[in-house]
Formats: structure tokens, C-alpha cells, sequence
């Protein structure tokens, strides 16, 4: 299947998952600054800023900086709007269960299915699921496809373009740059193909 890495891409949003649904820690900072060495300057931000920052772009609405994380809210301007309920029933078709991901309790309270960490978990899950179920890998990758043209590539680039606005550390301006890098992933012809028959 040309124009997709599986493993990587569902790393990538693995990767992004745990950035939104979680405060960083001293060890994901320096595990993200081995990573990313010599190719991105993550800064020497103290963690505390780190977390503050966290909290003031995905958690306080009164923040000047707050940038709603949530699919119906970019896209229609309220939460739990259409998007949130089409995401919802996606997961429970498919058992994935945003609860039982590692995520601030916030998340896991107020429980909107179309929160941008849910959504990145959820499709890296597919993708993991396609790599090792070798007879549903299609319908897996087909799957995983049509979720991403119809809610993450409609919105990732304008929110991650607006996360790099709004950031002040170099952290959460990667952020930006990895979710803009999800919106663009590419597929191939054979999974599209293996979409539109469904």
C-alpha cells in the first residue's frame, strides 16, 4: 500500500494522543527531546510552564490563548454538536472506549467523544489493529480512511496551524506541526478503494 507507513503514522498520533490528553511529565519531555534531536529545539521550558500552558490551550475556556479541542467546536462553533455524535457511534461500533485511555481525569468526566486525543487514539488504534488482524487489515484500513477524511482531515490543519499561533513554548508548537502532519497523511488508491465499497 504506497503512501502510508502504518506503524509510523499510528506512532505519530500515538504520540500526538498523549500530548492532548495529557499534562507533559519530566519524562515524556525528555524522552520527546531524544526523539526529536537535532531536528526540532524543544527549548528548555520548565515543566511547570509546560503544564500551565496545557491547561490554559485545551482546559480554560476564560484563558486569552485557549484553543477548543474538540471537533464539533471547530467545526460548527458548540460542543456536542453533529461531529460528536457521529464520533461516538463510531467508537461504539467499533468497542473503542476513550475511558480507558491514559488521560486527565477531565477528559475522562465530561466525556465528548470528539476531543482531538480521543480522535488520535482511536485511529491509531485502527492502524495497530490493521497491522496485526491480517484478514480485516482492509476493512480495518478502509476504516480507518473514511474517519480521517471525514474528521480529522477536515479540521487537524486549521487547528494545528492555530495551536502554532497560540503556543508560547516550542512543545505545543510541535504539536501543531505533528496534527498538521496527521491532517496531510496520505493513504493510497487501494484503501480508498476498499472505502467506497463499504
Amino acid at each position: 500500500m504506497a503512501g502510508l507507513n502504518i506503524p509510523n503514522a499510528a506512532a505519530l498520533c500515538e504520540l500526538a494522543a498523549a500530548l492532548y490528553l495529557k499534562p507533559p511529565s519530566a519524562e515524556l519531555v525528555s524522552d520527546l527531546n531524544e526523539l526529536f534531536a537535532g531536528t526540532e529545539n524543544l527549548g528548555g521550558d520548565p515543566l511547570p510552564v509546560l503544564v500551565d500552558e496545557y491547561h490554559e490551550l485545551f482546559f480554560n475556556p476564560a484563558a486569552e490563548r485557549f484553543h477548543a479541542p474538540f471537533e464539533s467546536f471547530q467545526r460548527g462553533g458548540r460542543y456536542w454538536g453533529e461531529q460528536a455524535v457521529a464520533v461516538g457511534k463510531l467508537y461504539r461500533q467499533s468497542g473503542f472506549d476513550p475511558a480507558l485511555l491514559q488521560s486527565e481525569s477531565y477528559w475522562q468526566s465530561q466525556r465528548m467523544p470528539d476531543q482531538i486525543g480521543f480522535e488520535l487514539a482511536f485511529f491509531a488504534a485502527l492502524l495497530r489493529n490493521a497491522e496485526g488482524q491480517v484478514e480485516a487489515r482492509d476493512d480495518l484500513l478502509a476504516t480507518a480512511w473514511g474517519f480521517h477524511q471525514a474528521h480529522m482531515a477536515s479540521w487537524f490543519n486549521a487547528y494545528g496551524g492555530g495551536l502554532i499561533a497560540k503556543a508560547r513554548t516550542a512543545l505545543y508548537r510541535l504539536l501543531g506541526r505533528l496534527t498538521i502532519e496527521v491532517s496531510e497523511l496520505q493513504f493510497g488508491l487501494a484503501v480508498e478503494r476498499s472505502f467506497a465499497e463499504l
